[in-house]
């Protein structure tokens, strides 16, 4: 799947089982059930899956994560 502008927000790519690639900026991810993949919100991604994959993928609106990490850090 090949995605020219992934949306303003964070996208978490975690297969639930079998493997995928992610390539996001010229950098390449091998994602499995142990290590989930972020692209950067904005930019094209490229993704590459193995038949028996299945993933779970959460949307995490950028705003929202900017403000919450203000606030932890205190700004």
């Amino acid at each position: 799947m090949d995605v020219r502008r992934l949306p303003d927000n964070y996208v978490v790519i975690v297969p639930a089982s079998g493997s995928s690639t992610i390539t996001t900026g010229g950098v390449a991810v091998a994602a499995s059930p142990v290590m989930a993949a972020i692209p950067a919100p904005g930019g094209p991604m490229t993704l590459a899956c193995a038949r028996d994959a299945a993933h779970l993928v959460v949307r995490i609106e950028r705003a929202a994560l900017d403000v919450h990490l203000s606030r932890l850090l205190g700004h």
